[in-house]
């Protein structure tokens, strides 16, 4: 029987002994699982923030873009404008040319005139 004591409690050490490596072990599996799930909850904190910027960095890209459109279509309605002043200018410039070159005729015959007047 005492043989029989010695082996059970043998038998019952190296269980204990197994299940204290086992639960060794487990806790070491456990914090490795802990650590790389704190890695992995760091890149994703990491990659929200970089989203967050590159979503910023787009909607400022995108108002920039309006912004400069906008100051295309004004620098378009302006160019327009300034040609519309121009061919106003370049038709009151040949009206006064002609104006100019229709009152030097009547100048002229007025000049023809009096000189006429003034020999007769």
């Amino acid at each position: 029987m005492l043989d029989q004591e010695r082996t059970a409690r043998a038998a019952t050490e190296q269980a204990m002994a197994a299940a204290e490596h086992a639960k060794a072990a487990a806790e070491q599996q456990a914090a490795v699982l802990a650590a790389k799930l704190e890695a992995a909850s760091a890149r994703a904190v990491e990659a929200e923030a970089r989203s967050q910027a590159a979503a910023k960095e787009a909607t400022a890209a995108r108002q920039a873009e309006q912004q400069a459109r906008i100051a295309e279509q004004a620098a378009q309605a302006r160019l327009e404008s300034a040609v519309r002043e121009i061919e106003q200018a370049k038709q009151a410039a040949q009206q006064a040319r002609a104006e100019a070159k229709t009152a030097g005729e009547e100048a002229a015959e007025l000049r023809g005139q009096l000189a006429a007047k003034v020999q007769a």
